[in-house]
């Protein structure tokens, strides 16, 4: 009964066959199948990619092994089987009847009808295994009488000489001339219907379609022309605006739309006959969801505006807040080392300098003592004059130290008067100038600036050889400005790099009472060219605040230089 074949399964095949080369082919439940030659017998399970059930139909031809069953279609590929799926990634299921044409073309009975899959699609599936074929399915819509039959006798196709197909099906014997299969060339005419939205239909006519607001769902009616089988007409269609690719929804003549945005979209819809011709050209519809105030650009960018306001606004307010810390933070220092500063000039004036007073007298006590022939008493002499000079320059240094008497708003008037001073006793030309509006100053940038402004004259008149001399006090709206020119000899680069000459500290005294305003000093100067010093303090700090509660304008330049400061 087995052959004398002790490794066939003891139990009936479900269907048999024998291939060109000699091979029987056995299909059984449970995913098996066995091939003899001779008397070796090969079995084959689902670790050699049997994966169908119950193999109910094999065919063998002289390229392919097919076999089919109740779970899919699998190909022999010489080594192990394949499973083979649809176009649609669905397996071609409860087949009973499988035949592969002289022409290539494969043909299947299964649950759903008649499948073909042409030559082609065979050979570009033999080519890639993963590849899944587009096939051709003839159902109850063609005329055929229930699906394949699943009990024997199998398989379920047969082929006749004359090239005409046999199915056995459940109602019935149908049969198909594969070459004289009727084709339908004609694409598919498309017909957009309506538009409802809400409770409303709009007619769709050659004009755009304007939809009240609040419009947020629609329902889109479309439908295509086949006189041959309606039925089978599939259709894609796409929402510009809103879909990225192509909705493929077979036959549904209906497209729904949910929480749709105001705006302007095109709805393209296309469609294949029964025998997969496309209209690509298909139907359109343009329309408009009008928008509410609330949804319009212009409410938007006023909401931008707003909320750019309101962080200027914010902004402002901090930058105030920022500055004004940043302003009694500067102003307590200050008025420290103010205080610190007279401090220690009255301890140099009433130690110190009265020391060296008493010790000049002394001295000179001695001097008168001794014989004016002596030439101990001329350098005596001469040493009392250079002491008396060493103590009139200290002198100058405490008052320096110490805070400058009168109104703060003169600045300008003290520094024409310290040029004036000095001019009197150098053959240079002096002129003062002021521009701008007068302020009243912080009296310590007042008198920061006026020893600043100070300093650079007294070089200028004593150093630079200079024929003319301007100082120059610019009460600007966003700094306060001091200028000391002269056409003298200039500054070495040399000097201005490393700040002053070895032993004297004038310019770096300059820049450190520069500093301590929040200042900034600038120096330019070139050998018999001149110099040009340059004080700007920030109005912020430079200016005192209205006692009136008057308020300032602000400008974007005012706010940046603000911050660029406080940075």
């Amino acid at each position: 009964m087995w052959g004398a074949l002790p490794e066939l399964p003891r139990r009936h095949a479900i269907v048999a066959t024998a291939d060109l080369r000699g091979n029987l082919w056995f299909g059984y439940t449970n995913n098996r199948v066995a091939r003899v030659h001779d008397s070796t017998v090969q079995m084959l399970d689902a670790a050699d990619g049997v994966n169908v059930g119950t193999v109910t139909a094999i065919f063998a031809c002289a390229t392919h092994i097919w076999i089919g069953g109740d779970l899919g279609l699998a190909r022999f590929d010489g080594t192990r089987f394949v499973s083979v799926l649809g176009a649609s990634g669905n397996p071609f299921t409860l087949i009973s009847g499988i035949i592969e044409t002289e022409t290539g073309e494969l043909w299947l009975n299964g649950n759903t009808g008649v499948s073909h899959i042409s030559r082609g699609e065979i050979e570009r599936t033999v080519r890639d295994p993963t590849y899944r074929p587009q096939y051709e399915a003839f159902d109850y819509l063609d005329g055929i009488p229930g699906t394949a039959v699943q009990v024997r006798p199998l398989p379920t196709i047969a082929e006749t000489s004359d090239g005409r197909l046999w199915f056995s099906m459940t109602e019935g014997i149908v049969s198909i001339a594969p070459t004289r299969i009727r084709r339908n060339s004609l694409p598919p005419p498309l017909t957009i219907w309506s538009v409802t939205a809400g409770n409303r239909t709009y007619d769709v006519g050659p004009s755009a379609l304007l939809l009240p607001i609040y419009t947020t769902n629609l329902q889109i009616e479309y439908t295509a022309g086949s006189l041959s089988i309606p039925e089978r007409v599939r259709f894609r269609y796409q929402l510009e605006g809103l879909d990225k690719t192509w909705q493929d929804v077979a036959g549904q003549r209906e497209a729904f739309y949910a929480n749709l945005s105001p705006g302007p979209y095109t709805f393209h819809v296309i469609a294949a006959n029964n025998d997969g011709v496309w209209n690509n050209v298909g139907a359109s519809l343009h329309f408009t969801i009008m928008p509410a105030f609330y949804q319009t650009r212009w409410f938007y960018a006023l909401c931008a505006l707003l909320c750019l306001a309101a962080l200027v606004t914010l902004h402002r307010l901090r930058l105030r807040q920022v500055r004004a810390q940043t302003h009694r933070l500067v102003e307590a220092r200050l008025q420290a080392q103010l205080s610190e500063r007279e401090r220690i000039a009255r301890v140099l004036h009433d130690t110190l300098l009265q020391s060296v007073q008493g010790l000049i007298l002394r001295f000179q006590a001695v001097a008168d003592r001794i014989p004016k022939r002596e030439p101990a008493r001329d350098l005596m002499e001469n040493s009392l004059e250079r002491a008396d000079q060493v103590l009139a320059e200290s002198r100058d240094r405490v008052k320096d130290l110490r805070a400058l008497d009168g109104d703060v708003a003169e600045l300008a008037q003290a520094l024409a008067a310290e040029g004036e001073q000095l001019a009197l006793a150098h053959p240079a030309r002096f002129r003062a100038s002021v521009e701008g509006v007068r302020r009243d100053l912080h009296p310590i940038v007042r008198e920061e600036a006026l020893l600043i402004a100070r300093e650079a004259l007294g070089n200028a008149f004593r150093h630079a050889g200079a024929q003319h001399i301007e100082a120059e006090v610019s009460f600007g709206a966003a700094a306060l400005h001091i200028r000391i020119r002269d056409d003298g000899g200039g500054i070495s680069a040399d000097v201005l790099r490393a700040g002053g000459r070895p032993g004297h500290f004038g310019l770096l005294g300059m820049r450190e009472r520069a500093e301590k305003i929040r200042g900034h000093l600038d120096i330019w100067s070139k050998p018999d060219a001149g110099t040009e010093i340059d004080l700007r303090v920030p109005a912020d700090i430079a200016y005192r605040r209205s006692q009136g509660g008057s308020r300032r304008t602000w400008s974007w330049r005012d706010i940046f230089h603000s911050s660029a400061q406080q940075h």
